[in-house]
């Protein structure tokens, strides 16, 4: 008959066990017992015990600041020597910060020549800036939002920390600086195997590279569509950025500006120094500038640049996706054509042409 001890946990019948021989149930059970309860206590007192340290070899020295910099300790010279000579070899290598940023600003604002254009035309191989024409001062409040923003590289933080050459993908944004330097100017690259020197025409494909002022190597204006995990920071719209490879995504058409004339300028060359639309050839949006989205950068505020197409009641493109073109200025005072005073009647500049007039008398013939 099995009884109810035999059965429980904790009894010889539970594990499966039988009573050695010699020993009677009674007792059997009772060592059993005992023989679990401490080994159960065993185990909790290992638990409690605290683990063994190191040996003092493996363990690192450790100094306090009271004691570096006690009066009359031999470390505290022994640490300043230190710092000092590493810090004279990080100066022979150029990798303080300090130069570090001064070569960044070296190359990404150093000013560069613009092509100028012979025919009027942009051409492959010429180097331009992107502009984007200001607005109306009724459409925006802001006064810097109202002018004129030309496209340009925004660098991370984290860039200037390495700042050799710019580090693919980077990210682009649009400055108030209309004068062109290595951030803000680009190259019209062929995609098509076009010889350097041949107009670009409207509808088109046809790359942008840039180098930010550095020897090498050259990024591309790319772009690609919206989703979960790549997107612009600001609007969550289509973003644009630069990187190394020149694909699909890295191809550019330009577009005329009256969308009813469209399709009789297709094949003609590209006008510089004049408004266009520039659209992505893959995901067909068009390079825009809303103006009401900023960041702060390395350089200051900068206004957020990304590609989506905005338009108006007459599905017309908006002045958020207009676009110049602007090349080199031929004069003998350099610059860009923006900076070209209008041509006046006569040869004359403005002012001194309303000088001459007040000076002309109209003879009265009554």
């Amino acid at each position: 008959m099995v009884t109810e001890d035999a059965v429980r946990p904790g009894s010889a019948r539970h594990h499966g066990c039988l009573p050695a021989r010699g020993c009677s149930w009674g007792n059997w059970k009772e060592e059993a017992c005992l023989e679990e309860v401490g080994e159960q206590r065993g185990l909790r007192s290992n638990l409690r015990e605290p683990r063994l340290p190191l040996p003092p070899a493996v363990l690192p020295p450790v100094l306090l600041k009271a004691d570096v910099a006690a009066p009359g300790n031999a470390v505290f010279p022994l640490l300043k020597q230190e710092r000092l000579r590493d810090f004279m070899q990080k100066r022979e290598r150029g990798e303080l910060l300090m130069q570090k940023i001064n070569r960044l600003n070296d190359n990404l604002l150093k000013k560069v020549q613009l092509s100028v254009s012979k025919d009027g035309f942009v051409c492959f191989g010429d180097t331009v800036m992107l502009l984007s024409p200001g607005k109306e001062p009724s459409v925006q409040r802001d006064v810097e939002a109202r002018g004129e923003l030309t496209l340009a590289v925004n660098l991370e933080e984290v860039s200037i920390y390495s700042a050799l050459a710019l580090h693919p993908p980077c990210a682009l944004s649009a400055v108030t600086t209309a004068s062109p330097v290595g951030r803000n100017t680009f190259c019209v690259l062929s995609v098509d195997g076009e010889s350097v020197g041949e107009p670009v025409k409207f509808g088109q494909k046809f790359g942008l590279g840039t180098t930010g002022g550095f020897s090498d190597p050259m990024l591309y204006l790319a772009s690609d569509h919206k989703s979960f995990m790549r997107f612009a920071k600001k609007s969550y719209l289509q973003q644009v950025f630069l990187t190394d490879e020149l694909s699909y995504l890295t191809c550019w058409q330009a577009n005329f500006l009256d969308p009813q004339l469209r399709l009789e300028y297709e094949g003609f060359p590209v006008p510089a120094n004049s408004k266009l639309i520039i659209t992505h050839c893959h995901t067909n949006r068009s390079l825009a500038v809303p103006r009401n989205f900023w960041t702060r950068s390395y350089f200051g505020r900068e206004y957020e640049v990304i590609c989506h197409t905005y338009l108006d009641s007459h599905r017309v493109e908006e002045d958020k996706n207009y676009w110049v073109i602007v090349t080199g200025n031929p004069g003998d005072e350099g610059g860009t054509m923006l900076d070209r005073p209008e041509p006046q009647p006569g040869g004359t500049g403005k002012n001194e042409f309303h000088e001459e007039m007040k000076n002309v008398k109209i003879p009265d013939y009554n």
